[in-house]
């Protein structure tokens, strides 16, 4: 069977004419320079003391995914004693726009949404397949899902329990590269994590078995975007986006799918590790402080807001830190706002995110983000939210039509529909 794989990635590679380097790729660019293929995610237990490792990336040359496309490969499952494949489809179909993933747009990468499609290849896996063998189970994938060579393109070949490449747990948890005789086409081995356990971050965050599962591809994937072919944005070190945080600060990301296992990733501009981009916002906590917010109060109407300060006594709690926003209407229209200047063309992207819930009983109404200086530009979603159930997430993401000057975050409580109580704001540019 390997030999039949092998020899079928090298027919593919024909069939889509793709054996000589195309333009942006490490052989034709000339003046690139790379580092080591594939590039390792080492082990939890490699990392005795995690550090953050401290100087900045720069770009040597090479392309990065200004709009990656993600195409897993589940290879021969049958058994998932974890439930990883749903975890994992779970994890790619809501992260792409979450603020925790732009901070790869500062290197030029994209972050818009990235699970580009699943397969179930039934093919028989080896017991311990060769890194070739998962190169060409990678070729035949894109071959199912018809990719061409551009490099936004990354297939993960996820392997099932019991069937990891040799060193898995031990030398590494996963890795990326670029497929022999696909030139641009990038490719992640991700054995099934919780086989390995906490080496490969089994329970390091929430106590669950499969928080390495996001821990780890969530590392492969940035790394892929912002160093597809091992010759862009690295430091002095060979060290990637995720290496020089790698088992360091490890948190959660809420995405609009759930809660997941997260590392941080190095940012340039914050010359340090971070959890997410810059919040575009000012006072996104309301931490005892409303500056940059108003109401909107159409004539006639009432709009009653009030910052709460949990520490000296509040009716409600807050999400996170100890202030939240709470606010109700009487009239249609009447609303809570920031506007942020931007000056920006068409297609530029941004994600909003916030929690809401309700003090008392329930709350209801629409959560927007709008391009101001453009028609039809406005991105809106309801809530329905109530004090029983907590604060809950809600995001949306905007791209705007043509050139906006201004960027408005806004929440619409329903009229006499209960009293809102608002958190953890957030905007960022996602491309």
């Amino acid at each position: 069977m390997p030999k039949k794989r092998a020899a079928f990635a090298v027919t593919l590679c024909a069939a889509l004419g793709l054996l000589a380097a195309a333009p942006g790729s490490a052989e034709a660019a000339g003046t690139v320079t790379s580092h080591h293929d594939p590039h390792q995610l080492k082990p939890k237990t490699q990392h005795a003391a995690p550090a953050v490792i401290t100087g900045a990336m720069s770009n040597h040359g090479g392309p990065v995914q200004s709009a990656p496309q993600i195409y897993v490969d589940y290879w021969g499952w049958g058994a998932d004693p974890s439930g990883e494949q749903a975890y994992l489809n779970r994890f790619l179909s809501s992260i792409g726009g979450n603020p925790w993933l732009a901070t790869v747009n500062q290197y030029g990468g994209g972050s818009s949404p990235v699970l580009a499609g699943t397969w179930s290849d039934p093919a028989a896996i080896p017991a311990s397949p060769s890194d070739a063998q998962i190169q060409a189970e990678a070729g035949a994938a894109a071959l199912h899902f018809a990719t061409g060579n551009s490099v936004n393109v990354e297939i993960v070949v996820a392997t099932p329990t019991g069937h990891s490449t040799p060193g898995f747990g031990t030398q590494y948890c996963a890795y990326h590269g670029a497929i022999a005789g696909l030139p641009n086409v990038t490719y992640t081995d991700l054995p099934y994590m919780s086989d390995a356990g906490s080496n490969c971050g089994a329970g390091s965050v929430t106590g669950s078995a499969l928080d390495g599962v996001s821990i780890v591809e969530g590392h492969e994937m940035a790394e892929t975007i912002t160093d597809p072919l091992l010759n862009a944005w690295y430091d002095a070190g060979n060290n990637e986006i995720g290496d020089k945080c790698a088992w360091t600060g490890l948190g959660t990301v809420t995405t609009s799918a759930g809660t997941f296992a997260m590392q941080p990733l190095w940012s340039n501009s914050a010359n340090n590790c971070v959890m997410s981009a810059p919040n575009m916002l000012t006072a996104g906590s309301f931490e005892q402080n409303t500056t940059g917010w108003q109401r909107l109060v159409p004539p006639g109407g009432i709009v009653n807001w009030a910052n709460y300060n949990t520490a000296a006594g509040a009716p409600a709690p807050a999400h996170d830190g100890t202030g939240y926003l709470a606010f109700n209407t009487n009239i249609g229209g009447g609303s809570v706002y920031q506007d942020i200047p931007v000056n920006v063309g068409a297609g530029a992207s941004y994600t909003a995110s916030v929690w809401l819930s309700s003090q008392s009983g329930g709350a209801s109404g629409s959560f927007c983000l709008w391009g101001l200086g453009a028609t039809n530009t406005n991105t809106c979603v309801p809530y329905n939210v109530n004090s029983s159930s907590g604060y809950q997430y809600f995001q949306i993401s905007y791209t705007a039509p043509q050139p906006v000057s201004t960027l408005r975050f806004q929440v619409y409580p329903a009229v006499n529909g209960g009293t809102t109580d608002m958190d953890t704001a957030g905007v960022v540019r996602i491309g």
